[in-house]
């Protein structure tokens, strides 16, 4: 289920599903599949001696389900990821029993959100890649965690926005273009600062 193409999870206790992964599974020893739910959608699922793991990709979404288990498959916590690095909305965490254990809004500390962050893209015409990503140069997004906000008063909600600018036109870099940082104030969207280097060579 998505809401505005991002996926929607629910607190509901799950455990991993042994049934489906043994079912794709090449041999014994795999410990990983890859399954094409339908056109849009794919699971990737792992089996690992000290934690399970699921994740679901749509390709119409900056967003994918990630769901961690324990060894006795009991879901240990889950949320939704943006594509490249960090949390988002409200993550559940779970006891080893499978009792619930607190839950996490990554958003909270941020005034300037998702959608802000969605229109200063298209403002400055930073593209963004929905699906799973896998290599190759994509625009990356982050934010200081929730965690760290709360931890020490001197952390402050921020965005960073890493792009590729393959038509260099900084004449100060040399080569077939840069990778600019774009850091953001979480509270306001105020621009804080941008950095400038040279793409890596691959």
């Amino acid at each position: 289920m998505q809401q505005n193409n991002i996926p929607v999870i629910t607190k509901e206790f799950e455990v991993f599903d042994t049934a489906t992964f043994n079912k794709y599974k090449t041999d014994n020893t795999s410990f990983y599949v890859s399954i094409k739910l339908d056109e849009k959608k794919y699971l990737e699922m792992a089996k690992g001696q000290n934690q399970h793991h699921s994740s679901e990709y749509n390709k119409d979404s900056y967003f994918f389900i990630n769901k961690i288990f324990y060894p006795n498959n009991n879901i240990k916590f889950k949320g939704v990821y943006f594509n490249s690095a960090f949390p988002k909305g409200i993550w559940y965490y779970y006891n080893e029993d499978g009792s619930f254990s607190h839950e996490v809004n990554y958003d909270t500390p941020y005034k300037f959100n998702w959608d802000n962050i969605l229109q200063y893209c298209k403002d400055h015409n930073i593209i963004l890649d929905k699906g799973y990503i896998n290599g190759g140069w994509h625009t990356t997004i982050n934010r200081v965690s929730a965690e760290k906000i709360k931890a020490s008063l001197n952390v402050k909600p921020m965005w960073t926005i890493e792009h590729y600018i393959l038509k260099n036109e900084d004449t100060s870099i040399t080569g077939n273009g840069s990778v600019e940082t774009i850091y953001l104030d979480g509270n306001t969207g105020k621009e804080i600062k941008r950095e400038n280097k040279p793409l890596p060579k691959e």
